[in-house]
């Protein structure tokens, strides 16, 4: 094509200046030949659009990750206008310090992670989880240099972030917040009550009291229900560092929701007393919901199943029956390896024939008759391998699952728990099917569920596909001292199931028991007639303090197909809200109530826990500094050559006719033509 360019020049150049009899002298004659010709190539060749290659050069700085911890326990100490006044100046001259060597990149966290929020020590809870589980996954492909982690060490909710650093390819640099000074405090640690009581008006509290420099005090702690005084109970502290459980019995407390608080005495020159009360709520229901387990033989599964349900449901076992399927009048169904060759399988069947609505949990095992199962229900299907036997599948918690809510905490632990043993085979699902666990089989996570949701028809179903659930219950109290954790995934599995769905196209959802200072987040939607979500009329809702009456109103904000409103935070106290939407169809309303606790979470443990931060920072690599020395960290970071910008070189195409030198040439080379031919009597 550069050839061909050159021929049209050539001709043209030719034409005008060397075939026809010549106007101008020889030399003028030659110079004008050299102009038109060059200009005629630099034309034809510029409608060819030909590109220059280039390339460019691009240097980016190392990312310094600044993570800082926003939990009002920091500044629920003597020291706390140092942290108030003096400490964001310093904070700030720290990132300035900074910004010329690194990309520096701030976030905050308390119970979420924030980018770029200025701390103000106004969060409730501390989770370390978001830091070390986002940051390194968000940052992975990029050019992390460290994470300097500003935090007093104290944790409230989650695990232990030791044992989250093994996806942190990057040093941890911490800087250690807070007093670690003793003093005199006394606080109420750890309170174990159950928030619904069925079946009685009696209930246990058991309340853990911590007592540090109060050797030789006399203590009382005090017991109230709705503001009267049921109990006091004494104590002497023994040692500087003590620790007492204390129980109490609530006696004939009565249907309905009851405010309960226990709070103690103070110590001697104690200068937080956040912690030496807490507010709590339970509801008492006093008929219990009854719960059948129909078994095709004695098993463990079945005792781990009571323990975990015994205290809030009737819970009744049969391997085997004799009369009607009619007699039996249970809120839910258990079924343990059933259908299998058992006379119990058969009113099983039957029992779920005559009553279409009755929740129903199926446990599968090695001898549970699939196909029969399979023709009991259209929720989902199970196949079995030809060759029979069962495998280990670990669980592995479905982070996309809504159906109800598991903290980070309880999701650790579930994640840990041990095989099932389940049946080789196919597995298909229902679209209406939610799974709350995966399989997890040699290291490998499949697509099929340990536990699943359904619906089929009007029941409500869940499928645990399975044995061996008392070894989950094992494994809880051997690791974490309690049955925690596997009684709230029973527990809540089970409740659930058997809460009727009131087909209310308007739902919403809030926290049922939220800390003071804490914003209060309503989320909603709403279903048409087509079971499609729609927030074209606008949702009002109203909050009502039950004690003093106080009314708020808001309007949710349309976000997406959903509905969505912060209503901020309230005092402490019960509230009942009312949400109302105007439909074509006409109004509908949907009720509930959430609960204000006060008594600050932060404020349970005051001391700084700087060896926490220290491990953090020795197992990633990174050092631990002190707010003092903050700007000799900043030096530190500033001089170190372990961080080295990345330059980045790419190869850069751009067309010639976009270059200004080109066009300027070209008319400079037409001027110098047309002026030669008119000094030479042309025109």
């Amino acid at each position: 094509m550069f050839g061909l360019c050159l021929l049209v020049a050539l001709i043209y150049a030719a034409l005008l200046y060397s075939v026809r009899k010549p106007v101008f002298s020889r030399n003028a004659n030659i110079i004008l030949f050299a102009l038109r010709f060059i200009v005629v190539f630099l034309l034809a060749g510029l409608l060819l659009n030909p590109y220059a290659k280039g390339t460019d050069k691009r240097t980016e700085k190392p990312i310094l990750l600044l993570a800082h911890d926003n939990s009002a326990s920091i500044i629920i100490n003597p020291d706390s206008a140092f942290y108030k006044r003096q400490y964001p100046e310093a904070y700030n001259q720290f990132i300035n310090a900074l910004s010329s060597r690194f990309q520096v990149e701030t976030y905050s966290f308390g119970s979420r992670l924030s980018l770029n929020a200025q701390p103000d020590f106004s969060e409730q809870t501390t989770d370390f989880g978001p830091v070390f589980k986002s940051l390194p996954s968000r940052y992975q492909r990029n050019n992390v240099a460290a994470m300097v982690l500003f935090s007093d060490g104290i944790y409230n909710t989650g695990i232990n972030p030791v044992f989250l650093l093994s996806e942190t390819f990057f040093p941890v640099y911490a800087v250690a917040l807070g007093d670690t000074s003793l003093r005199p405090d006394l606080s109420i640690f750890d309170l174990r009550y159950n928030k619904v009581v069925t079946g009685r008006t009696d209930f246990p509290v058991e309340a853990t009291i911590h007592v540090q420099m109060g050797k030789d005090q006399n203590v009382e702690a005090r017991l109230f229900m709705n503001n009267k005084l049921l109990e006091r109970r004494s104590f002497r502290v023994t040692s500087d560092r003590f620790s007492i459980p204390l129980n109490f019995l609530i006696r004939d407390a009565g249907p309905g929701t009851h405010k309960l608080r226990i709070e103690t005495d103070t110590l001697p020159a104690e200068s937080v007393v956040l912690n030496n009360f807490r507010d709590f709520y339970v509801e008492v229901v006093v008929e219990k919901q009854k719960l059948l387990i129909m078994a095709a033989s004695p098993h463990p599964d079945l005792g781990a199943l009571v323990s975990a349900l015994e205290t809030n449901y009737e819970v009744e076992i049969m391997y085997d029956r004799v009369g009607k399927a009619e007699e039996l009048s249970p809120d839910l169904l258990v079924l343990h390896q059933l259908p299998s060759a058992t006379n119990i399988s058969s009113v099983a069947s039957e029992l779920i024939k005559i009553k279409p609505d009755l929740p129903v949990l199926v446990i599968t095992g090695v001898i549970t008759n699939l196909s029969i199962l399979n023709d009991m229900q259209t929720a989902f299907r199970m196949g079995a391998a030809q060759q029979a036997g069962s495998i280990e599948a670990y669980p592995t918690v479905n982070e996309n699952f809504n159906l109800f809510s598991l903290n980070s905490d309880m999701v650790a632990r579930i994640n840990q728990f041990p095989p099932l043993m389940v049946r080789a085979g196919g597995f298909q699902q229902s679209v209406s099917a939610t799974n709350l666990i995966l399989q997890r089989i040699r290291g490998v996570l499949m697509p099929h569920p340990l536990i699943t949701f359904a619906s089929d028809g009007e029941r409500k179903i869940a499928l645990i596909s399975g044995t061996g659930i008392w070894r989950w219950r094992q494994y809880d109290f051997l690791n974490n001292n309690s049955h925690e954790a596997f009684n709230t995934l029973v527990s809540k599995t089970i409740n659930y199931l058997i809460v009727r769905d009131e087909r209310n196209p308007l739902r919403i959802q809030v926290s049922s028991e939220i800390p003071v200072n804490t914003d209060v987040r309503f989320e909603a939607e709403l279903i048409n007639k087509s079971l499609e979500r729609i927030n074209d009329p606008e949702l009002e809702i109203e909050v009502v303090q039950t004690e003093t009456g106080l009314l708020y109103t808001f309007v949710f904000n349309r976000i997406g197909d959903v509905y969505q409103l912060n209503a901020g935070r309230f005092e402490e106290g019960l509230y009942k809200y009312t949400g109302v939407a105007k439909m074509a169809e006409g109004t509908v309303t949907a009720e509930g109530s959430f609960r204000i606790a006060a008594g600050s979470i932060e404020a349970r443990s005051v001391f700084a826990d700087h060896g926490l931060l220290g491990q953090v920072a020795q197992a990633t690599g990174g050092k631990l500094f002190f707010p003092e020395n903050m700007m000799q960290l900043a030096e530190e970071l500033n001089n170190s050559e372990k961080f080295k910008s990345v330059v980045h070189f790419s190869d850069r195409f751009e067309p010639l006719i976009k270059w200004p030198f080109i066009l300027i040439l070209i008319v400079l080379l037409l001027s110098a033509e047309w002026l030669l031919r008119k000094g030479s009597g042309s025109y």
